[in-house]
Formats: C-alpha cells, structure tokens, sequence
C-alpha cells in the first residue's frame, strides 16, 4: 500500500486553486500524491500531465445515473457532493494507507505528521470550525450559524484506510446522492455531525494550527515566525482554509467575514495577499475563462434551479431521462407549471421536498 495521498475536487474553471494546492502540499511534503477528481470534461489545450497532480475524473467514479447526478447540483453543489464517492474510489483503487481530504482553497504552510501519525490508530479525523468559545456572556453570531451548519468543517478530513472508515463513506454517500443542499444539511457538512457517535475511531481534532480560517481567527493567536512563517497559538500553521474567497476583493478575507480586514492578525493578511499573488500566477485568469461545463443543456440554455430540483426529487416524468441535458427548455418549462411552483428557494425548498414525498 502506498503510505498516504492527499485528495480534493474541481471543476475546471477552478483548477488554478487546485495547483496551488498542490504545490503548498508538495514544498512540504514532496512524497505526498495528489489526486484530483476532475467534475467536468477536460478544456481544449490543457495538458494535464503537465501538472503536479494525478487527475480522475467524475464520470469514471461509478456513480449510477451520471447525467441525472450532474444535473441535480449546482457546480459548488456537485463538489461537495462528491467528497465521499472521490474518498472511497480512491481507497479502494489507489490502495492508500492514509487519505487527507482538503478544500481547493487550503494552503498547506506546515507539516502534517502528527495527523497521519494519529492515523495508526484513528480511522477518521475531524475538525471543528470553533474549538474554544467565542463569548461567555453571550451567543457569538458566529457560534449561532455555526450550530446551524455544522460543528465540524467539511473542508478537510482524514481517513485510514480501515473497513469502518470506508463504511463512514458509504453512509456519506446515500446522504449525499440527492440531499446534498444548503437548506437541507449544509450540502455534505452537516451529516459530519452523525460521524463520532455511529463510527468507532473518530478523533475530533481540536489542535489551532488545523483548519484556520475566518471564522476563528478572532479565537486564536496568529503571529509571524523569524523564518516568515505564520504561527497559531505558538505552533507553526499547518493549513489555513481560504473558505468563500473573492480574489476580486483583495481587502476582504472573505466573502461571510465579520469583521473589517484591517482588525485581521497581521499574519493572517500577508498570508491572505500572498495566496492571492499566488492564484493569479497558477493562471487563475484562464481558469475563469474555461467555464464550468454543465451550467447549460446541450441546446446552450441556462439551466434554472427548480428544473435541477425536478431531477433531484425524482419527477416521474424524468425517471426514465437518461439525459436530462437534452430533454428541452420547454419541457422543463411546463413541467414546473405543472407541478406548481416556479422557484425554489431558502427553506421554501425544504418544505417542497416534505409535500412532495408524501403526495
């Protein structure tokens, strides 16, 4: 078995993340492997054997019903949906030891030894977005949205290749087929909550130097090392998730921040400013460029959010649509005043999904 991989998703308009990636994974670890699961089909000119990384691609997952799973998400949708079915194939295909699941938008700034040394006796690792209180006198609006989308951030996990990690994914994925939506559970993260308490072997990693990101830099002390580094909590920074980013908006951390950029730990805005120079250089401009593949039924119409609801909850009258891609703007159209709504969104959806089991 090969010691250890590191895994994460993209579409192709987002590949400049991902080398960026790769490369903070690779100037630290050189050993590593990094795997991409590609979700739409290659660009015309990229060379993929060009890049640090091995790429699989979606459609070679096995999912049953590709089109209708395409179809379904949204392309942020899609990624998030597919950690568990990308985790699996790749245990049971590349025969790793050790698997670490990251985010596109992680730097890797340190070393990750002390995870995959707790791997030898852990199947699962998970981090919380919080691991020490915000406030004691009273609900932080951050511990309020937190508690609402969930304890542990889906952004990174770490898997042993053992038979109850790879029954944790399992269970993931029939969550994740058709349920994976903001409204419903946070997309895939919120059914991380289940995971300790119906797996054996789960540690909750509650170590600062993992998974910072925005919604705890307030909690923990970000400082710069004499070698340039970054440290938290007096411990060299091992990742910091860039989560919900704006490149275009170089003076805000990020898109759900709370706070002014200026009150940001000083290392925690170098950080931020260079890890856009370095999207910039990864060809983030090109990337844009190419698109996401699946926005669109093949005739070039935009594809509406309830037309993907249809397919999502299964509508008799797309049950036997191989492809619905090629089904029909007008087919689409009067499916929806059919059945009687023309949008679904917010709560209103979950509501829909009740109404509509039970009719």
């Amino acid at each position: 078995m090969t010691n250890w991989a590191v895994a994460t998703i993209a579409t192709r308009n987002y590949l400049h993340y991902i080398r960026v990636l790769s490369a903070s994974v690779l100037q630290i670890h050189p050993e590593a492997i990094i795997i991409v699961c590609l979700v739409d089909e290659p660009p015309q000119g990229w060379r993929p054997e060009l890049e640090r990384f091995q790429v699989i691609m979606g459609r070679d997952l096995g999912i049953p019903n590709w089109n209708q799973f395409l179809f379904q998400y949204s392309p942020f949708e899609l990624t998030c949906a597919l950690k568990p079915f990308v985790l699996n194939h790749i245990l049971k295909t590349k025969k790793v030891a050790k698997l670490f699941y990251f985010d596109g938008d992680i730097l890797v700034c340190g070393r990750l030894d002390d995870l995959l040394n707790k791997l030898e006796s852990t199947n699962v690792i998970l981090t919380p977005h919080l691991t020490e209180p915000m406030s004691v006198i009273e609900p932080d609006p951050w511990e309020v949205d937190i508690i609402s989308t969930g304890i542990f951030n889906g952004g990174f996990v770490g898997l042993r290749n053992s038979e109850t990690a790879r029954a944790m994914l399992d269970w993931w994925q029939t969550r994740n087929r058709s349920w994976c939506k903001h409204e419903i559970n946070m997309h895939d993260q919120g059914w991380l909550e289940a995971v300790p308490v119906l797996f054996d072997g789960v540690l909750i990693e509650r170590e600062g130097r993992y998974n910072a990101a925005v919604w705890n830099t307030g909690t923990r002390s970000f400082a710069e090392d004499e070698q340039g580094g970054v440290t938290v909590n007096g411990k060299s920074l091992a990742f910091f998730h860039f989560a919900s980013l704006d490149p275009d908006k170089p003076g805000s951390l990020s898109r759900i921040a709370r706070r002014d950029y200026e009150q940001e730990p000083a290392a925690v805005r170098r950080l931020h400013r260079g890890y856009l120079a370095q999207l910039q250089a990864a060809g983030m401009a090109q990337c844009r460029a190419w698109g996401y593949q699946f926005n669109r039924l093949t005739d070039g119409t935009p594809i509406k959010e309830e037309w993907r609801e249809l397919v999502r909850l299964h509508h008799p009258a797309l049950q036997a649509v191989e492809n619905p891609f090629s089904w029909g703007r007008w087919k689409f159209e009067r499916l929806v005043c059919e059945v009687g709504f023309t949008k679904l969104v917010g709560r209103a959806r979950r509501y829909w999904c009740a109404i509509f089991y039970k009719s």
